[in-house]
């Protein structure tokens, strides 16, 4: 389980806690005994917290050829720890879901309630339209917690996450924008990721934007910014481009039920400087889920 001091300036940290505190880091430092045990509670969390668990993440993590990965997943699905589906969906062609074992061993691990209900067929746990998704958010959040230098030292970018997952059970509400993750940063601060995989027009990108200034320009907010990534540099631009647009044009429109502006001119100035964008790994993604 990680520690963290200071925790009384992390932003929502009473509510993020449990999952920020979720170790999801692997060493290599380990002996190989314990490097074994260390990959297989990996995996299994990993299903436990996003559905499911794809070697295209595993082999990038754990630095080990693709075969070596395939071995684990096919030893964990012998225990009955995962179940293995084949789906067109996933760039590889197959994930690797949990089972109820799977859940009662994630639970020990991570020391976490996991609500898990079984199916008859495994490819029932999965919503398939958010599999190739799903896969790249897994990709860039463990990513970012085994982030090196150039030198190959450890320099996370951040150091655990909550998944869309477990936000929505957070956070049913519609009110609310329901982020891809969220993360908190070796500084301390907590930022929502959105993956941005796809051309949006103006007016979802609109509503986007109102939803976050509300999560984060209040008196309680859910998190300090927003990092956006994506695998497409052009997505990158257009969703930047709309967004100026956006938060020059929002304090000069009014809504016809409160008939204030929509953003002040100083929220606007706010927001703008929460929304990052990150293109650290466009080309990652790029060469790992659609070549």
């Amino acid at each position: 389980m990680l520690l963290f001091d200071n925790t009384e300036r992390i932003t929502n940290w009473n509510v993020y806690q449990p999952y920020f505190e979720i170790d999801m880091y692997y060493s290599k430092d380990l002996s190989n005994r314990h490097k074994a045990r260390r990959k297989e509670e990996i995996a299994v969390v990993l299903a436990a917290r996003f559905g499911f668990v794809s070697a295209i993440t595993l082999t990038a993590i754990f630095e080990i050829q693709r075969h070596k990965v395939t071995e684990l997943l096919n030893k964990l699905t012998k225990k009955q720890l995962l179940a293995k589906v084949k789906t067109s969906r996933a760039a590889d062609g197959v994930v690797y879901v949990l089972t109820f074992s799977g859940a009662r061993y994630a639970e020990e691990v991570i020391r976490h309630e996991i609500l898990f209900r079984s199916k008859t067929n495994p490819i029932e746990q999965l919503n398939q339209n958010s599999i190739m998704h799903d896969s790249i958010l897994q990709f860039v959040l463990m990513q970012g917690v085994h982030n090196k230098t150039t030198s190959g030292q450890p320099a996370p970018l951040w150091r655990g996450f909550v998944t869309e997952k477990e936000f929505k059970r957070l956070y049913p509400s519609n009110d609310i924008k329901n982020v891809d993750a969220v993360v908190i940063n070796s500084d301390y601060s907590t930022a929502a990721i959105e993956l941005e995989n796809s051309f949006k027009n103006k007016n979802k990108v609109e509503a986007t934007l109102l939803k976050l200034a509300n999560n984060m320009l209040c008196q309680r907010p859910l998190f300090d910014k927003v990092f956006f990534v994506s695998s497409s540099g052009r997505v990158i631009d257009d969703t930047r481009r709309f967004q100026r647009q956006l938060l020059d044009e929002l304090p000069h429109r009014y809504d016809k039920k409160s008939k204030a502006p929509y953003l002040t001119t100083q929220e606007a100035t706010l927001l703008q400087e929460k929304l990052i964008f990150r293109t650290k790994f466009t080309e990652l993604i790029n060469a790992l889920f659609y070549t």
